[in-house]
């Protein structure tokens, strides 16, 4: 998840926003949002399922996610939920993650 366009993966995706292919499947274009949340899953520290993964589920099983969500519009929501968690340092650690793979957190 941390170089998904690593050449010993099965099928190298895009590490940042800029690399994605829009005509492709959205799992051809999953190395992004995988590696936000590994750089998230790194910066908080500890058992990734503590935190970092509790602030992705909060995401995906809000009502406030759209099927046709941005990654943009995603990672505002992932934002949010972190500022909800864990407060202005969480919340900062998950901005920078979206930040690195050149996605704007968009405003939820």
């Amino acid at each position: 998840m941390v170089n998904p366009s690593a050449q010993h993966c099965l099928a190298p995706q895009p590490e940042r926003y800029s690399q994605i292919d829009p005509t492709a499947d959205v799992h051809d274009n999953s190395g992004v949002p995988n590696k936000a949340f590994a750089m998230f899953a790194a910066s908080v520290g500890g058992e990734s399922w503590t935190t970092a993964i509790k602030v992705w589920y909060d995401t995906c099983t809000s009502r406030t996610l759209r099927a046709d969500a941005t990654f943009s519009e995603f990672a505002g929501l992932t934002v949010a939920k972190a500022q909800e968690r864990g407060g202005d340092s969480l919340a900062a650690k998950c901005r920078s993650a979206w930040q690195e793979v050149e996605v704007p957190p968009g405003s939820t």
